[in-house]
């Protein structure tokens, strides 16, 4: 059949598909999140599952010191298997100081390289993350988490910059005041 043709909705969809095709393989898409080394920020239910809406535009590899900032949460490949994808949170970004969660890291501080991130989970006990395998290339990172999805509460996406061990001491010491 002739494209001259096809009614208007059928040329709108062969002309459009590709682009809409595009957008939603390479920009936002809702992921789902298993695992305890987010927890509480994601999975407070063992066994629960979480979904979120990423960014998989890959335009923070372009310009990272001013993409990615501290308490960012991302999806990345694990550095020691490349098979297997991680929601960590950004705790450092090159150039800053760190010091290790974990007492038996190989150094008690540790300065970012260039080109690359301190993550960790939310989960110190659970959490592979940056105090076993050390600073991140910032060529790892898939995505970035906008907003987590929660289609049972309202208003449905909730922010994520809140978290990490941080967010943790800040609870404990207003708990430790009462």
């Amino acid at each position: 059949m002739p494209f001259s043709k096809l009614s208007s909705s059928a040329k709108w969809c062969l002309i459009f598909s590709p682009t809409v095709v595009f957008v939603l393989q390479n920009s936002l898409q809702i992921t789902t999140v298993t695992g305890f080394s987010m927890t509480p920020t994601f999975n407070e239910i063992p066994g629960s599952t979480t979904k979120l809406l990423i960014e998989r535009s890959g335009m923070f590899k372009l310009d990272p010191k001013n993409r990615l900032r501290v308490n960012d949460v991302i999806q990345m490949r694990s550095p020691v298997d490349p098979e297997r994808l991680l929601i960590k949170r950004i705790k450092g970004l090159e150039g800053d100081v760190i010091t290790p969660r974990d007492q038996d890291y190989p150094a008690k501080i540790v300065r970012v390289p260039v080109n690359h991130v301190w993550v960790e989970g939310d989960n110190s006990f659970h959490s592979i993350d940056s105090n076993t395998f050390g600073p991140v290339s910032v060529g790892l990172i898939e995505a970035i988490v906008w907003k987590r999805v929660d289609p049972s509460r309202f208003p449905y996406l909730f922010d994520l910059r809140e978290g990490g061990r941080e967010a943790r001491l800040s609870l404990i010491n207003r708990i430790d005041q009462y």
